[in-house]
């Protein structure tokens, strides 16, 4: 195993059996994340764990193969984004795997950036979205229980507003964000 370099965008970890291959993923990938490379399914186990944002998995592996990884991974509770990142061509067996993307090799280091970007920005989708939802939902309720408007100078409903505010403004550059890297990955493919 093999760690590249950290800048604080997100932790990644490239397995894949071949070194080279896995060793040129991470070097796309070393100036924006902290990376680290498993050579193999078994070492993919013994290295993802809850800080492991996401896993780029091969899924033809000697020994212990992506599929198997994915499923032993899953079941030990890791929540965290993987893309299957393969020479194997998918088939209807990938219905119900429990993965965010399927990618062919050969992969271009800018689509192996946006993907990993992408994901990264979809990681944060629930969590933001699930506490707008419930802060919503307590101003909502405020104000139907007091159209008075001197309730709305309290300082902790003040400060509700302002957090769901903030909130709305970060789910919208969220979007705008993933938009943009939608609009990339098109210019790149009639490049």
């Amino acid at each position: 195993m093999v760690s590249g370099g950290a800048s604080g965008g997100g932790r990644v970890v490239v397995v894949d059996d071949e070194e080279r291959v896995a060793d040129v993923y991470a070097t796309f990938l070393a100036d924006d994340h902290d990376v680290e490379v498993a050579y193999g399914g078994e070492a993919a186990l013994d290295v993802v764990d809850a800080t492991v944002d996401v896993v780029l998995l091969d899924r033809r592996m000697p020994g212990l193969h992506g599929d198997e990884v994915l499923e032993r991974l899953r079941d030990r509770g890791y929540d965290g984004r993987v893309v299957m990142v393969t020479a194997l061509d998918p088939g209807y067996d990938i219905v119900d795997m429990d993965f965010e993307q399927y990618v062919c090799k050969p992969i271009a280091r800018d689509e192996l950036r946006t993907i990993v970007r992408r994901e990264l920005l979809r990681s944060n989708y629930d969590d933001a979205l699930q506490e707008y939802l419930r802060l919503q939902s307590k101003v909502t309720t405020i104000a139907d229980d007091h159209p008075d408007p001197a309730a709305s100078d309290d300082d902790r409903v003040r400060a509700l507003r302002e957090r769901l505010d903030a909130l709305r403004d970060g789910l919208l550059d969220t979007l705008v964000e993933h938009a943009e890297l939608a609009y990339e990955s098109e210019d790149e493919g009639t490049a």
